[in-house]
């Protein structure tokens, strides 16, 4: 609508503003652009000229509010006449007549103003403007809040309409708020409708004696009623139309048909944007809808391997999300298209806008992923760029939400990818990290310093929403990362890292097939690169793979991106079955042949050969075919065939036609993937016995891996490959008699592979100064020091959290990097609780539970990644990665209940227990033997679970039991929870006491005991009595509490009852006093840490059954039920 978008302008110039009216209305699509809804036309010279001075005025210049409503109404004239046979449509004087002339122009735009008003407040808004916002000459006066108000009765929200209607303008003044009309020109508008209204002395004396005035004013009273009620209906039809789209905005928006396509259901997604389309059909309201609806259409499309059709139908939706200009920043209409061409740039987005930008940042990102797979990689860097621009504009906005900051680190990471494979590592590192500073908002809040999303941001920024588990989207684009680190540095940690984060995303969202195919994908890459794995493990992996694949195909056989994966697959395969045989055939197992390796090429190359006649414009599944042919012929030549030799050869000579017109494009890949093809081709003509073209192939290949390994580049991946080719080429030239190019090749491989110990060294050179810079050591010196203020140390703490911040956004899959940030955010939390005086509604209290919920992620990441079965160091890690996480949640649930805010940290305490209840099993299942688990375990891993699934059930069931309304008795599940955990007690105790956890010895001291000989029984006897007695504490309070509100709540009815019912609520009072001063009194006792072992239980007795449990439990319960 007008003003939906505001352009800042200074006055024009007559000559400037004619240039404003002409311009625009002539103007012609060009090329295959979407026409303007309104046909060229013009102006005859004496309209022009009229409309030029009525624009100037008295002044002499033009304001460009008046200019846009007299060209917005010129536009509709047009429209509205259409176009004559004779040529463009030209608006003479004639068509300016009555109530089309300039002043009804600007008098219309004031009474649509009102007429959007609620009826209640249209009289007081039109006195405010006619009378208290006027003076007597028609000057703008200005009036304060309080004054519009108890004068005029308009209220706040209609003032608010008024000044988003640009009728009004709001100005803050110290600590008042102002309103005046926004315009002169208005001001006049307003002032000339206010002479046909006679004053009101004048009409209170006339209604008094004249009938006939009467009658004419009640009249003129009904006709305005009417012309109210018509505008009235119009404006509640349109309300409801935006209702309506509204709720079609979100029926069509990533939030549901997103996870509906998420589902596997991408064909019926293709159904409803048809029928959508339909539906919907034109209109400048229905612009976002339609949008969506082409969006979603391109998008399935896109997954049926049409991407040159979906390429159209995005374009389409960018158009309707971007009717102004490609960057979104424009006005709708080709007046303000004009405007923003010539150089005016447009204020930050109004909230209206908002939508519109995140879809259409969306579709670029899109778009480019289209391009890039067309192999059009400026356009598709043009699109990033694009999406990138927009989604920094919504950012400013002030208003972005969580799944902004992911999108639009989504969008980062596809730039990173397409970065990687055009060989630009630098780049991609760059636009990874960016990505992974947005990803850290998400996961560990605003950083306190520096914020994610946007450097204007106030540093306080919003709380990190409280959820026990992470965001799914955030943890998934952060194994993403991880991956992409360990391309770029063929690092096996950030690979593993990967697959550990993509299997935590696959375990949050066991619906969701983009989890799985993540998952599938990063074990695919990571199986690919375990070049010093066994056979075994690797061949399982792919197997599993593989039939996971197959999985989703049968959920959707039709897409294309899917049957792709599983010939990558296949190909992945057959190369592994391919290398074992010829390096270790004992190893590769009875299954494996050269049969199988061939079936599998054969399987891959007949999928990639389709896929590529579906879309042939697709250069990414041209690159496929051509590593499928490579594949297919490495399986024929490895026999001792000849003829089948032969065929292998020509299969080479086959991925050589395809990779030729996409070398000589400059594709990276195709180039790296031609170097490749030599290298191996090499091999199989020397076992056919020609020693001169090996050579001539490989250096063929070193000659174009020498041109892609730029000196001041560090591209670990180009640098192996040309090391390996010298590597052959050493080989080779040894084999022909030819010593001098054998050494000089050789002496290449070295320095190449010095070249990577030393980008090794570096990069361990460089992690060693991040961890010495703000590692343990600090942070021991940091506890030490005794003469810091409180802010000076929440300063230092929010210096740590920025250091391991910036070194997590290069390396997202670091464990280690990941328990020092929740070091540090337990460093935060602890400086801002110093001040224990302080309300705990001040800006530090406040500030903890935000720094708890950041080191409760950050141990959460550093425990995902630590669960890695073949890395040795990093599962030695995984006991403490477990405890530093139930420490950090224990921290926040206790925190969350000193605040009150028990929903809360019940939410988290279900997590503890069912993560608690996972860790038992696996450690069960590994203890009962191999056969039933693949995860190794411990005495005190198990120990460890079984610990931390007691602290978890008791914290649960006490909380259950000791916060609920008097009057409704506690929740159900309290009982048996608590019953559970000391069944759980009972279990740890049996274990050797050097096995168990250090929590449990050091509850134990907290009482004042002094713990018996290790491996005593009189040892178990002390650490379970006094665990039962924490917990039976906690009961008898909790009961007694219950008991006397019960009591106290019907005290009235027993004022009624005779002696003998008088004597027993006297007895039963007397009783429940007693057990809750019994209670009140073990509990302090406990906290001074004076509690002893019971009368009747003396050091070396068993430990209680769970028959003097329920004894224990039957008489407490008693005292409610008696």
């Amino acid at each position: 609508g007008l003003f939906h978008e505001r352009l800042r302008l200074e006055p024009m110039t007559g000559e400037a503003a004619r240039a404003a009216i002409t311009g625009p209305a002539e103007r012609k699509v060009d090329g295959q652009a979407r026409p303007y809804t309104v046909p060229p036309f013009g102006y005859a010279p004496e309209t022009l000229d009229e409309m030029v001075k009525f624009l100037e005025g008295s002044s002499g210049v033009i304001e460009p509010f008046q200019l846009q409503l007299l060209c917005r109404h010129a536009e509709k004239l047009a429209q509205r006449l259409g176009v004559p046979a004779e040529g463009p449509r030209v608006l003479g004087p004639e068509n300016f007549q009555g109530r089309d002339d300039f002043k009804a122009v600007l008098q219309g735009f004031y009474d649509h103003c009102m007429a959007r008003l609620p009826r209640g407040q249209r009289g007081p808004a039109r006195r405010l403007c006619e009378e208290g916002l006027l003076d007597a000459e028609g000057h703008r006066l200005m009036l304060d809040v309080g004054q519009i108000t108890g004068k005029f009765g308009v209220e706040e929200p209609t003032l608010a309409a008024l000044d988003e209607d640009r009728l009004l303008r709001r100005e803050r003044r110290l600590e008042s708020v102002f309103y005046e009309i926004s315009h002169d020109r208005l001001a006049m508008t307003i002032r000339d409708a206010r002479r046909f209204r006679l004053p009101r002395r004048w009409r209170l004396a006339l209604l008094a004696g004249l009938g006939t005035v009467v009658a004419l004013g009640v009249w003129s009273v009904s006709l305005r009623t009417e012309r109210d009620k018509a505008a009235a209906a119009e404006v509640a039809a349109a309300e409801a139309r935006d209702r309506a789209q509204g709720l079609v905005s979100v029926l069509l928006g990533e939030g549901f048909l997103g996870r509906v396509r998420d589902a596997g259901f991408n064909e019926l997604l293709g159904q409803v944007g048809e029928q959508t389309l339909q539906a919907l059909g034109q209109g400048a309201g229905r612009s976002l809808n339609r949008g969506l609806a082409l969006r979603n259409e391109g998008e399935s499309l896109r997954q049926r391997g049409k991407s040159s059709s979906a390429l159209v139908k995005l374009q389409q939706a960018l158009d309707n999300f971007e009717p102004g200009g490609a960057d979104g920043s424009a006005a709708a209409g080709p007046v303000a298209s004009a405007l923003v061409a010539s150089g005016v740039s447009a204020s930050p987005p109004s909230a209206a806008s908002l939508p519109a930008r995140r879809e259409a940042a969306r579709t670029h990102s899109q778009i480019g992923a289209i391009y890039a797979d067309q192999g059009k990689v400026d356009q598709a860097l043009a699109q990033q760029a694009a999406a990138e621009r927009l989604w920094a504009a919504v950012d400013s906005s002030g208003a972005a939400q969580v799944s902004d900051c992911t999108a639009w680190a989504e969008s980062l990471l596809r730039l990173a990818w397409l970065q990687q494979q055009q060989g630009q590592d630098q780049q991609a590192r760059a636009a990874m990290v960016r990505a992974l500073a947005r990803v850290q908002q998400v996961l560990f809040g605003v950083d306190p310093v520096a914020p994610a999303c946007h450097p204007a941001r106030p540093a306080a920024g919003p709380e990190p929403r409280l959820t026990a588990m992470p965001d799914p989207l955030a943890l998934d684009l952060l194994g993403q990362a991880a991956l992409l680190r360990g391309m770029l540095d063929s690092s096996s940690d950030d690979m593993h890292g990967a697959v550990q984060l993509a299997r935590r995303v696959r375990w949050l969202q066991p619906g969701s097939t983009t989890a799985r195919r993540d998952e599938l994908t990063a074990r695919l890459v990571q199986a690919a690169y375990s070049t010093g794995a066994d056979h075994a493990s690797t061949w399982a992996t792919y197997q599993r793979v593989l039939n996971a694949m197959d999985d989703l195909l049968r959920l959707e056989p039709g897409n294309q991106h899917w049957r792709r994966d599983h010939a990558q697959a296949q190909v992945l395969m057959s190369r592994h079955l391919t290398g074992c045989l010829a390096q270790r055939p004992p190893v590769c197992g009875a299954d494996a042949s050269r049969g199988r390796a061939t079936e599998l090429a054969l399987s891959a190359l007949a999928t990639q050969r389709a896929l590529v006649a579906v879309d042939p414009d697709n250069v990414a599944w041209r690159l496929d075919l051509a590593w499928g042919y490579s594949t297919y012929g490495e399986a024929l030549a490895g026999s001792a065939d000849t003829a089948l030799d032969e065929r292998g050869l020509a299969a080479f000579d086959d991925a050589h036609q395809v990779l030729e017109p996409l070398a000589r494009t400059g594709n990276h890949e195709a180039r790296v993937l031609q170097g490749e093809l030599l290298v191996r081709r090499a091999a199989v003509v020397e076992r056919l016995g020609n020693p001169v073209r090996p050579m001539k192939d490989i250096e063929a290949a070193l000659a174009i891996y020498s041109t892609l390994a730029e000196p001041a580049v560090s591209q670990v991946p180009v640098l192996v490959r040309l090391r390996d080719a010298h590597e052959a080429l050493d080989a080779t030239a040894s084999k022909a008699g030819e010593p001098e190019r054998a050494a000089k090749a050789r002496a290449q491989a070295q320095a190449i592979e010095l070249k990577l110990a030393q980008l090794q060294q570096r990069a361990n050179a460089e992690q060693s100064e991040w961890v010495a810079l703000d590692g343990p050591s600090a942070l021991a010196q940091l506890a030490k020091q005794q003469s810091l203020d409180q802010p000076a140390l929440v300063r230092r703490a929010h210096e740590g959290v920025n250091h391991w911040r910036r070194y997590l956004a290069a390396r997202p899959a670091d464990t280690q990097a990941y328990l020092m940030l929740n070091a540090w955010y337990e460093q935060l939390a602890k400086a801002l609780d110093l001040d224990g005086a302080a309300a705990n509604d001040s800006p530090l209290k406040q500030a903890r539970v935000p720094a708890l919920v950041s080191a409760m992620r950050a141990a959460d990441a550093a425990n995902i990644l630590a669960q890695q079965p073949h890395n040795g160091e990093l599962r030695a890690r995984l006991p403490q990665t477990q405890e530093r996480l139930f420490e950090a949640r224990r921290k926040l649930v206790n925190l969350l209940l000193d605040d009150g805010r028990t929903d809360e940290a019940l939410k988290v305490l279900e997590v503890m227990v069912r993560d608690a209840q996972s860790a038992v099993t696996v450690q069960d299942r590994a203890v009962a033997g191999p056969g039933l688990g693949s995860e190794p375990t411990s005495p005190k891993a198990l120990a460890l679970a079984l610990w931390q699934l007691w602290d978890a059930e008791f914290a649960l069931g006490a909380t259950l039991l000791g916060n609920y309304p008097r009057d409704a008795g506690p929740p159900p599940g309290w009982e048996e929870m608590l019953r559970h955990c000391l069944l759980q007690m009972d279990r740890l105790m049996q274990l050797p006491p050097p096995d168990l956890p250090t929590a449990l010895l050091s509850a134990s001291q907290e009482t004042g005991l002094r713990q018996p000989g290790a491996g005593t029984l009189a040892a178990r006897t002390v650490q379970l009595t006094l665990l039962h007695k924490r917990a039976m504490v906690q009961w008898q309070l909790a009961n007694g509490l219950q008991l006397e509100a019960r009591l106290s709540a019907q005290g009235a009815a027993r004022r009624l009852d005779d002696a003998a019912a008088g004597d027993l609520r006297r007895q039963k009072a007397a009783r429940a006093n007693q057990a809750r001063r019994a209670a009140l009194e073990d509990l302090q006792a406990l906290r001074r840490g004076v509690i002893g072992l019971p009368p009747n239980l003396a050091p070396g007795e068993p430990p209680r059954t769970p028959e003097q449990i329920d004894d224990s439990m039957a008489e407490l319960r008693k005292l409610l039920t008696d």
